[in-house]
């Protein structure tokens, strides 16, 4: 197989034609990890199966996106369990939000 060495080479499957027909879904959610898949012919890459830029995703994909390859690098874990908040969640409903706004604008001001 002539696949040329790269710095840049992550993570990078090889699959021939009909191994990719055959699980085209398992590929693709390879591919929506972040993983690059090239395609072989016959022992010959002849194509490249890559997530799109960052740039042609929304801001919520590209968050997804982001945090899955972190995870990917092992760089963050995904939190397991429950959370629960400390005192004060959820906030004292008996504090004028507005008033407190006002004191703060007007110290600013003196």
């Amino acid at each position: 197989m002539n696949v040329a060495p790269s710095a840049t080479m992550i993570s990078m499957k090889v699959a021939g034609i009909r191994e990719l027909k055959n699980k085209l879904s398992q590929y693709l959610r390879m591919v929506a990890e972040g993983e690059v898949v090239l395609v072989s012919d016959r022992g010959e890459v002849v194509a490249q199966l890559a997530p799109p830029p960052t740039s042609a995703l929304k801001a919520e994909d590209k968050l997804a996106h982001n945090i899955a390859r972190l995870e990917r690098s092992g760089a963050i874990t995904r939190a397991r369990g429950q959370l629960t908040l400390g005192a004060g969640f959820p906030p004292d409903s008996s504090v004028d939000v507005e008033s407190v706004v006002d004191d703060v604008r007007g110290d600013r001001l003196r």
